[in-house]
C-alpha cells in the first residue's frame, strides 16, 4: 500500500475578487465585485481571456458555459465552491495544461464542488486538497485533480495528463503509488 500522503497547502486567495470589468456582462451572466460570485445561466456562453481570476464562487446552471481560449494559460482562484453540474467548462486550446482551478484560504461555507464538460472533454487541472470534488458527464476529463476526495459519474473517462508533472509548483509533487489507472468499464 502507499504511503499516507502528506497534509497540501492550500494557497492564500488574493487580496479582492476580480475586477468587475474583467468579466464580460450580458443576459444570463451574473457577477458580483463584493461577494465574488460569479453565475452563468441559460445557453449562454461566458468567454473569459484574462490569465488571473480570484471568485468566491461559480455557478453554472440551465446549460450555462464558462470557455477559456487556453492560450495564454489561465489560473481560477475559488474560495468556497465551484458548482459546474448544470453547465460546462470549457478549455478550447485542448490542453490541460493552460486551463486551472484551485482553492484558496479558508472558506466560511466550503462546498463540494462539481465539475462538468457536458458532453464534450474536458482539460484542466484542479487543486483543491480542501473540497470534496466530482466530475459530471459523459465526456472524458484529461488533467489532474488534488482534492480531500474525488469522484465521477456519468461515464467519462479519466485520462491524467503527464505534462502536468512538468509544470512549476512549490505545492505538488507526484509521488509513486498515489495514484492509479483503474480499468474502464
Amino acid at each position: 500500500s502507499a504511503p499516507a500522503m502528506p497534509a497540501m497547502d492550500v494557497p492564500a486567495c488574493p487580496a479582492s475578487f476580480t475586477p468587475s470589468a474583467n468579466v464580460p456582462t450580458g443576459a444570463g451572466i451574473s457577477y458580483s465585485v463584493v461577494s465574488g460570485v460569479l453565475t452563468v445561466s441559460g445557453a449562454v456562453t461566458l468567454t473569459l481571456t484574462d490569465t488571473a481570476y480570484y471568485f468566491s464562487s461559480i455557478v453554472l446552471s440551465s446549460g450555462g458555459r464558462i470557455s477559456f481560449p487556453g492560450a495564454p494559460r489561465a489560473v481560477v482562484m475559488l474560495r468556497d465552491s465551484l458548482n459546474a453540474g448544470g453547465g460546462t467548462v470549457a478549455n478550447t486550446s485542448g490542453i490541460p495544461t493552460n486551463l486551472a482551478f484551485s482553492s484558496c484560504g479558508t472558506s466560511a461555507t466550503p462546498a463540494k464542488w462539481i465539475l462538468s464538460s457536458g458532453a464534450t472533454p474536458g482539460y484542466y487541472s484542479v487543486y483543491a486538497p480542501n473540497h470534496v470534488v466530482t466530475e459530471t458527464g459523459s465526456g472524458d476529463f484529461y488533467g489532474a485533480v488534488v482534492a480531500a476526495s474525488y469522484s465521477s459519474s456519468g461515464g467519462g473517462k479519466f485520462h491524467f495528463d503527464q505534462a502536468l508533472t512538468r509544470m512549476p509548483s512549490g505545492k505538488l509533487a507526484v509521488e509513486k503509488g498515489t495514484w492509479a489507472q483503474l480499468p474502464g468499464s
